[in-house]
């Protein structure tokens, strides 16, 4: 039973740290910034899914208060981060989500 629950978390703690991993080579804010939309990207998709998948977008809410802390990200980027993750979440299927936030966040910091 402990086991077959772990399998989502355990997968999207490879996912979540495949799309870091493959962010542009970048320092200081604009790494935090890449790293922080991303995984605002897809904890914005998981609170759509039901309420089983509430802890998974806690943890990525976590993960991005600790990008947005480490790289001391402006006030103004987290607001404009925050929104269009949103948005972009709400369109985005869930199936879909690793790759179209990663090729958002990749869009939106002008890196691909």
């Amino acid at each position: 039973m402990f086991r077959k629950a772990m399998y989502p978390l355990v997968s999207l703690v490879a996912l979540g740290l495949s799309g870091c991993a493959g962010m542009p080579d970048r320092d200081g804010e604009a790494g935090a910034a890449g790293q922080y939309a991303f995984v605002t990207c897809l904890g914005s998709v998981y609170r759509m899914l039901p309420p089983r998948y509430d802890y998974v977008a806690e943890l990525l809410e976590q993960e991005g208060k600790g990008f947005r802390e480490r790289g001391r990200m402006s006030e103004a980027w987290v607001r404009k981060i925050d929104t269009e993750a949103r948005d972009f979440a709400a369109r985005t299927p869930p199936s879909m989500a690793v790759r179209a936030c990663t090729e958002w966040r990749n869009r939106m910091l002008g890196g691909g």
